[in-house]
């Protein structure tokens, strides 16, 4: 919750969104003084949000197994007159900032990008490819589920990229 209106206030930055994440983190501080233990991601959540407690951890789940990473001799080679190939894998959300991503690509020459996932910025930002001529270079693929299907498919890309705001 916390960490979801740090995105809203760094992208509307309104005085009304301000007072909810003040008092998002006043209730959140009170629970995490109240719990037995606490968990985080990172180092830097546990020290934004965290308390003294002892039982604060910082845990990293790391849900990709060794047999799923490539080998680098299995990651697509770019040929000189070859586009370079990027793709995106997340939720599509204001917090994700693929919109930056997106702006990038106006720039850019002889790139083309996939972006897989769902989710509340979808009709937005096809709109946005579609009225800023993107759709050479801009694909949306839609959701692909955990697992080989989705590790086969990023075998196909020279480059992922993450513009995310936020963890």
């Amino acid at each position: 919750l916390v960490g979801a209106f740090d995105a809203l206030i760094w992208i509307k930055r309104s005085i009304r969104n301000t007072w909810i994440v003040k008092m998002s983190r006043i209730i959140y501080k009170k629970i995490v003084k109240s719990s037995k233990i606490q968990l985080y991601v990172s180092n830097q959540l546990l020290v934004k949000y965290g308390s003294c407690n002892q039982n604060s951890f910082v845990v990293c789940e790391n849900r990709v197994s060794k047999g799923k990473v490539l080998d680098y001799s299995e990651v697509s080679r770019r040929e000189e007159c070859e586009p370079l190939k990027l793709a995106y894998y997340g939720r599509l959300s204001p917090e994700k900032n693929i919109i930056s991503l997106l702006k990038a690509m106006q720039a850019l020459q002889n790139v083309k990008l996939d972006i897989y996932g769902d989710g509340a910025d979808n009709e937005f930002l096809v709109k946005y490819v579609k009225d800023h001529d993107l759709s050479s270079c801009v694909n949306f693929c839609g959701y692909v589920k955990w697992g080989d299907d989705l590790f086969r498919s990023m075998r196909n890309y020279h480059c992922l990229v993450l513009p995310s705001f936020t963890e």
